[in-house]
């Protein structure tokens, strides 16, 4: 069954990508090539130019934002209010982070980052895990640029979307000693390019950005899609849950530059900004707005067909 009723929150944003809402209820997307974070709240577009090239966003418990940079190979913090940024992992194993795309925390506090790799085509892109404090270490490698990352069944286990393998895989995950056991296939996505960001519903359904497809997949927790919701453009990139059930589930659409909202999906499951589950708090002082460097390139994300390998874990 598919659905085509989407309303649109914003438009003419430079590839958003990220949607995320923050501790307070307001909703954020980075522009990966506006080079920038976006807060849109009350009918507003606020802006903190960031550099490089945003391509995810989270936020933790204490309302910072985490982002991925493909440009700069790195993982930074920033906070909304003091618009102040640091670097929190930029290399693993005495190597540079190749083409970080996506990350999400863990019950412990566990930062789980999706590295898509360099080189398209090959086989090298990772999982990596940054501690609380600060060590980052590899956990599986082998993936076809590995992107969207959700933690499932209370953070027992792991789905990270294999976007150029068209596939989802589905381990347990052990956060005290952060391993992905027993990762398998779990959902057959289909092209052209893939499976990006996801969300996950406290149904149990899966929301699962089609990246070229211009469809938002619902995976059921057998693996069966179930469900089609049409984005009208061909690249939503991620999709996230209002906390507070107004927006339903929310979606970054890059090929159009727009947000969009389906109204009554949701609500969300659960999810882990270090070390507790994120619920809507006070509001904090606004965000200031600033101007916005030029584009960059596009992002990794030709359509390939690759071997069918597992991705193999890391001994630490």
């Amino acid at each position: 069954m598919a659905s085509d009723s989407f309303e649109i929150l914003a438009a003419d944003l430079s590839h958003p990508a990220g949607c995320a809402f923050d501790t307070t209820g307001k909703l954020w997307c980075v522009e990966t090539r506006g080079a920038a974070v976006v807060c849109l709240h009350g009918g507003q577009q606020r802006r903190l130019n960031c550099g490089g090239s945003p391509a995810s966003l989270i936020f933790d418990w204490m309302g910072r934002g985490w982002v991925c940079d493909t440009a700069q190979n790195s993982v930074r913090c920033f906070s909304p209010v003091a618009g102040e940024w640091a670097v929190m992992a930029d290399a693993v194993d005495r190597e540079p982070l190749e083409h970080p795309s996506d990350l999400a925390f863990d019950p412990a506090g566990n930062l789980l980052i999706t590295c898509a790799g360099a080189a398209r085509g090959l086989p090298n892109g990772a999982l990596i895990c940054r501690q609380p404090s600060g060590v980052v270490s590899r956990i599986a490698s082998g993936m076809f640029s590995p992107s969207g990352i959700v933690l499932a069944d209370g953070g027992d286990s792991l789905i990270i979307a294999e976007t150029h393998r068209h596939r989802l895989w589905k381990g347990e995950w052990d956060c005290d000693h952060r391993e992905w056991l027993g990762a398998r296939p779990f959902a057959e996505l289909g092209g052209p390019t893939g499976p990006m960001g996801m969300a996950l519903a406290a149904d149990g359904n899966l929301y699962v950005a089609m990246y070229g497809a211009g469809l938002i997949k619902v995976v059921a927790p057998n693996g069966n899609v179930v469900q089609t919701l049409n984005t009208g453009g061909a690249n939503p990139t991620h999709c996230a849950f209002d906390p507070a059930g107004e927006l339903g589930l929310v979606v970054t659409e890059s090929q159009a530059g727009r947000m969009l909202s389906f109204p009554g999906l949701g609500p969300r499951a659960p999810i882990f900004g270090g070390r507790v589950p994120l619920r809507p708090t006070p509001p904090v002082q606004p965000i200031s707005e600033t101007s916005t460097d030029a584009p960059v390139g596009p992002p990794n994300d030709l359509p390939i067909n690759p071997p069918n390998d597992p991705p193999s874990a890391t001994r630490r």
